[in-house]
């Protein structure tokens, strides 16, 4: 076909090939700019810093993370996780007498029979809440005022040695941050343009 031949032609280059793509989408071949762009796309200043605060939040939770041994209510929590079999009614029943919600236990059941229950595999999944929850800081930081406070909610978050303290044990602590600014972050973002979707979201 034509197309075919255009693209095996020695001389084809770039310019001629995205030339070509305009014209299939009905674009006019004029030698202005061109509406299909090769260029990467580039992340801004404050994506950057983010991402370099999420990479530190990274390290902070992950740095010795099996340095102790589980402590009593880690070792409760995995044990009566594993105790609980491969029955969802048993795990709930069995997260009862901690008088926690029981959605951490179902994560908690399920994700160790995956990865195993060594120190480090039980104490992930805080670990990943953890950054989240950085990163959920500077939308909530952004939505309330603009970028810059974003960056400074999540440096601080980042950075507290309490949220990095409860970020690395196998307790619901870190998940409880993580739906708290879930919940506060939808909320802000219903009444700032009334989604429904974002309601059913934040319900």
């Amino acid at each position: 076909t034509h197309a075919a031949a255009t693209l095996s032609h020695p001389t084809c280059e770039a310019g001629g090939l995205v030339a070509w793509m305009n014209r299939r989408a009905g674009a006019v071949d004029t030698p202005g700019p061109l509406l299909v762009s090769m260029e990467p796309p580039r992340l801004s200043k404050v994506h950057l810093v983010l991402l370099t605060i999420l990479l530190a939040s990274l390290f902070l939770r992950i740095y010795q993370l099996d340095a102790e041994s589980l402590w009593l209510d880690e070792a409760y929590t995995v044990d009566y996780m594993a105790y609980a079999g491969n029955s969802l009614l048993e795990v709930l029943r069995m997260s009862l007498p901690d008088q926690n919600p029981p959605l951490y236990y179902v994560l908690l059941h399920y994700w160790m029979w995956l990865f195993g229950d060594s120190e480090v595999s039980v104490r992930l999944p805080s670990v990943l809440f953890g950054i989240l929850s950085v990163g959920l800081i500077y939308k909530v930081g952004y939505t309330l005022f603009d970028k810059q406070t974003g960056l400074i909610a999540s440096l601080i978050l980042a950075l507290s040695a309490y949220q990095v303290h409860y970020a690395q044990e196998a307790r619901t602590y870190s998940m409880t941050v993580f739906w708290g600014l879930t919940s506060f972050y939808l909320f802000l973002r219903f009444f700032e343009g009334r989604d429904y979707r974002v309601l059913a979201g934040y319900v």
